[in-house]
């Protein structure tokens, strides 16, 4: 492989930055990527949400309340309860059904048995969280890609500046040459206008190289999460160990995918959440302790300042509410285990297709490089020709084409093989 210079040829007081460094400012800047974290830290909230009905719950209540002894208590809204029934959302001491009474108490309640409804829920949001974890690793991925990509893609077009300065140079000599031999007569003015408009071409070519490392110097930036056209100084990046064959790359890339990881936590959190909702019909038990007091009063005759008590549910029918809500989640792991199985075939497809384009970029490369040197050993023969008036400037001319259009051809494929190995390391789904 040819070698290419670094950018510091080109941009001689712009900050260095390495491919590693534009990673890492990326990862630290890219605004894509910080919602994709806020929403990861979303998710986290509502494990913690679960994890609440685990723990008891502590809350201070007080009541005032004044009627005749025999007036109904208040009931739920709309459905009011009769004699002895407590005022709606008041529990422990200051929930008592007496009509004339200030009182007010500590309440703590827990619940003592659910059947494992909570633990299930609790692992199902768990793993969800962790499935957007995993969104974030693919959402980093996929600005890693463009921040290697465009980073390729300057260094492509600083080695296109370059190869066009030295055709440009080479024209002018050519230029000079011709015009020479036009004054003297020894040839004719034709060749001295030819020669003119092959420097006018090379000067194009420059312009045009110089345009396109001003857009990818811009796309940079953008991947980056960065605004305006900063210029940079950038280094050739050393290449990275790849798998020794594609059996090995594909195995990698099952392990390693975050897509496939976090599709497979999504299925992992659905079967969680059904088995959750199938002990919904399980007994649950709930208890409470209250410390207060209530005014003393004829109605009261132990006003003691603590009570206990417990609660038993035993769920009968829901009118298929549950059932409903456990088809859902069922589905739902089915598709997710439907999904996973797409994706795994997604993702051997791109590993597959990244690796035949390293192999093919390579064998590209190397017939490249072959024409180079070929096409080089013509212009420098050409030269010589012209110098010894042996040829024609049309030979001479079109040596010089030939020989700009190898290089970049050496250029294009150096850079569609970098591209292809970050594009394998992507598919790979190698952490940066």
């Amino acid at each position: 492989m040819i070698p290419i210079p670094t950018a510091h040829v080109l941009v001689q007081e712009a900050p260095a930055l390495s491919l590693a460094q534009a990673r890492q400012r990326a990862v630290e800047r890219h605004a894509a990527l910080a919602r994709a974290k806020s929403q990861a830290q979303q998710a986290q909230t509502r494990v913690t949400q679960a994890q609440a009905a685990e723990r008891p719950s502590v809350f201070f209540q007080a009541v005032a309340s004044r009627g005749p002894t025999g007036a109904p208590a208040f009931g739920p809204l709309n459905n009011p309860g009769l004699s002895g029934v407590p005022p709606q959302g008041l529990a422990g001491i200051a929930g008592d059904p007496i009509k004339k009474q200030f009182g007010a108490s500590l309440n703590l309640q827990q619940t003592l048995l659910d059947g494992g409804r909570t633990k299930d829920i609790v692992a199902s949001r768990a793993l969800a969280a962790e499935a957007t974890g995993s969104e974030v690793r693919v959402q980093q991925a996929q600005i890693l890609l463009l921040v290697d990509r465009a980073y390729l893609a300057v260094l492509r077009a600083e080695r296109k500046i370059r190869i066009a300065q030295e055709s440009l140079r080479q024209r002018e000599t050519t230029e000079q040459q011709a015009r020479l031999f036009a004054e003297s007569g020894l040839k004719s003015g034709v060749d001295a206008q030819l020669a003119l408009a092959s420097v006018a071409e090379a000067r194009g070519a420059l312009a045009s190289a110089k345009s396109e490392r001003l857009s990818a110097i811009a796309a940079l930036n953008h991947a980056m999460g960065e605004t305006g056209l900063t210029e940079w100084a950038l280094t050739l990046p050393k290449p990275e160990k790849l798998p020794q064959t594609l059996s090995t790359a594909l195995e990698l890339a099952t392990r390693q995918r975050p897509e496939l990881m976090g599709v497979g936590l999504l299925r992992q959190s659905a079967e969680a959440a059904a088995a959750s909702l199938k002990k919904e019909f399980r007994p649950r038990l709930d208890g409470i302790a209250s410390v207060g007091a209530l005014n003393p009063g004829p109605l009261i005759r132990n006003n003691q300042l603590w009570a206990v008590g417990l609660a038993m549910t035993v769920p009968l029918s829901t009118g298929g509410a549950i059932e409903g809500r456990i088809a859902e989640e069922q589905r739902r792991a089915e598709a997710a285990m439907s999904q996973e199985r797409e994706l795994r075939e997604q993702v051997r497809l791109e590993v597959t297709q990244a690796w035949l384009e390293i192999e093919a970029k390579t064998a590209l490369l190397e017939a490249a490089g072959a024409q180079v040197t070929a096409a080089e050993t013509a212009r420098t023969l050409a030269q010589e020709r012209y110098k010894l008036q042996l040829n024609t400037l049309v030979e001479l001319t079109d040596a010089e084409a030939q020989t700009l259009k190898a290089s970049l051809l050496v250029v294009g494929a150096e850079y569609e093989l970098a591209l292809a190995r970050t594009t394998l390391r992507w598919a790979l789904g190698e952490p940066k």
